[in-house]
Parts: structure tokens; C-alpha cells; sequence
């Protein structure tokens, strides 16, 4: 394997992790905030969020198979 495409595929791996953390630091707790305003059963938004990290969760280790 080439040097160049050991660093490319390291950065992409680092930049997809980077943009999973960005997701579920930030846009998660906006979206937790949207739908507080909408619904107001407590538990049922704890667990759509929780829901979300997990399918960004999925989402992340099926970019870094694939780049891989």
C-alpha cells in the first residue's frame, strides 16, 4: 500500500469520526430541543435521541468499513 493512500484513508477514517462527534455534541441536543417544544412526554424524547446516537453510531462504523 502507497503512503498516499494509507494518509488518505486515515484522515477519512478521522474526519468521519469528527463529524460523528460534531453530530451528536451539537445537532443532536437541537434536535432534542425542537422536539421538547412539539411533544411533551419526557422519556418518549430521551429515547428518540438516544435512538438518533445510536443509528449515527451504525452510521459511522458502516463509513469506516467501507473506507476500509
Amino acid at each position: 500500500m502507497s503512503t498516499e493512500t494509507t494518509i488518505t484513508t486515515i484522515l477519512s477514517i478521522v474526519f468521519s469520526i469528527v463529524a460523528a462527534y460534531i453530530v451528536i455534541a451539537f445537532i443532536l441536543p437541537m434536535v432534542r430541543a425542537l422536539v421538547k417544544e412539539i411533544f411533551e412526554n419526557s422519556p418518549a424524547i430521551n429515547g428518540f435521541v438516544s435512538l438518533l446516537v445510536v443509528v449515527v453510531y451504525i452510521l459511522l462504523f458502516k463509513n469506516i468499513i467501507e473506507i476500509l
